[in-house]
């Protein structure tokens, strides 16, 4: 299986993202699971007057983008910034749920991406949370996450991260607690998403109590790796591994330390390679002596360390599979 699924992914490596042309994902069944969810979680921050916004970041199309009310929406206010994208995210006010398609085609979209449904028409994430403020507050909630963006970029000298982006946001919502999640989600009464997993998650819920800012080791090292991190969790999804299998984020930051420290990796590409053999043949694959020496031949003659795992196949790596 290893070699047929690292072929797979050489193969998707260079896909490109298409239009958005909405189509329904979701099931009827899973549809209304969703709804019902965002109905218990968000109530009771609707009853007391909050509206309820979603959050999409139009990075490659924007999928709401002929959507009731969309020229009223809230930009993310990034244009000043050098790594701006050309359209800004925006939070979109949404009506009662039952009664608003927005919601039903918000919560359809955002579970086709998650899931990585294989007939989705866009790439990434889009959808990227529902959030709770007061309507008058929807301005501040923008700037703030704007705000947060900027810092990180500025404290740590690198490109601007899209911090809100589901696949970013919840690797960062165990590890932080405190005045660093709240500014994370700019301190909205209520902040949800769809995870892998394609069911709806809370803040409250998924928040560690960990005291961690960020500055901690933990948030610093993901925040470096998280391109590859996503690679692998998304090699993984393609290749229809459930997502109570999928490994956890200590597990790859572990994997990718070794790629970098004793083998010199640094494209992300090879590492995701190379984690992706220690989640699917063994954690400690290249403590193999004949794996090792391959792979110490190659980076001696100056060529990919990873390029020498191909002269194995499958039945090698069957052998050594970790069960």
């Amino acid at each position: 299986m290893t070699l047929r699924f690292l072929e797979t992914l050489q193969r998707a490596h260079a896909a490109s993202p298409t239009a958005a042309r909405h189509a329904r994902f979701a099931g009827d069944a899973t549809l209304r699971a969703l709804r019902d969810r965002l109905l218990a979680v968000a109530g009771p921050a609707l009853d007391r007057g909050l509206r309820l916004h979603v959050l999409v970041d139009p990075v490659l199309v924007d999928p709401l983008k002929t959507a009731s009310g969309r020229d009223q929406a809230i930009d993310v206010p990034l244009a000043a910034h050098a790594d701006a994208p050309v359209r800004a995210p925006y939070l979109l006010a949404l009506g009662d749920m039952g009664r608003d398609d927005r919601v039903d085609l918000a919560l359809d979209l955002g579970f086709a991406e998650a899931t990585r449904h294989p007939e989705r028409e866009t790439r990434g994430s889009t959808i990227c949370a529902f959030v709770a403020c007061p309507p008058a507050d929807a301005a501040r909630v923008a700037g703030a996450l704007a705000d947060v963006a900027r810092r990180r970029a500025a404290s740590r000298g690198q490109r601007l991260l899209r911090l809100w982006e589901p696949r970013v946001f919840e690797h960062l919502v165990p590890l932080l607690s405190g005045p660093a999640l709240r500014e994370l989600t700019a301190d909205s009464a209520g902040w949800w998403w769809i995870g892998r997993d394609g069911a709806l998650a809370s803040r409250r819920e998924a928040a560690g109590d960990t005291g961690r800012g960020w500055a901690s080791s933990d948030v610093v090292d993901t925040l470096a790796s998280i391109g590859a991190i996503n690679g692998v969790l998304n090699a993984l999804q393609d290749a229809t591994v459930a997502s109570d299998r999928l490994p956890s984020t200590s597990t790859l930051l572990a994997l990718l330390a070794r790629a970098r420290m004793q083998w010199g990796l640094a494209d992300d590409f090879e590492l995701i390679q190379f984690a992706l053999y220690g989640v699917l043949v063994r954690a400690d694959f290249d403590g193999d002596a004949e794996v090792r020496a391959a792979m110490a031949a190659a980076r001696e003659r100056g060529e990919s360390c990873i390029d020498a795992l191909a002269s194995f196949d499958e039945s090698h790596w069957e052998q050594r599979h970790d069960v």
